[in-house]
């Protein structure tokens, strides 16, 4: 099984099929294999007049993920394909380094039991950054709660990333 691929999945819900082939290093036939095992759906979503195939853990692949990678958390869950695929494409510009040290918005609300947490936190160059992602018809107000979240814990900084629904 490949550990890279399962840990992108778990913490950002998602992997685009390009992704998993051209970043992770994943075959064609090793997707084909998990989804006839039913460890993994494959999904399509339009975006911006283009079909996007992508891939979330199936709730056999979520166990079989949490017997075999000890790395994992909590499994990261979100509710808006859009925007996890957006989380999915920053998580996997980091490097390999920065990832291992990625914890889901469900390790941070079991850490320190607040909501309205970041969707995401890693370290880097010695300092926790989050990130949230947001869509564009955010207010400010919106962000400010995230902001009220770094003060109450350990993060130095957080970004926000920005996607735009269908």
């Amino acid at each position: 099984m490949n550990q890279k691929l399962f840990e992108s999945i778990s913490r950002t819900r998602v992997i685009t099929q390009k992704d998993a082939i051209e970043v992770i290093g994943v075959t064609m036939e090793e997707l084909e294999s998990y989804q006839q095992q039913k460890i993994l759906s494959l999904k399509s979503i339009e975006v911006k007049k283009e079909v996007v195939k992508y891939y979330e853990l199936s709730e056999r692949g979520e166990k079989i993920v949490k017997e075999n990678f000890d790395t994992i958390g909590q499994f990261y869950r979100g509710f808006d394909v859009l925007q996890d695929l957006t989380l999915s494409q920053f998580y996997l510009k980091l490097s390999e380094d920065v990832r291992a040290t990625w914890e889901t918005k469900d390790d941070l609300i079991v850490e320190y039991r607040l909501t309205g947490t970041v969707d995401g936190v890693f370290q880097e160059n010695g300092k926790w950054r989050g990130v949230k992602v947001l869509n564009t018809s955010a207010n400010s107000q919106t962000a400010e709660r995230y902001m009220k979240f770094v003060e109450e814990t350990k993060l130095d900084d957080v970004m926000f990333l920005m996607y735009q629904s269908n």
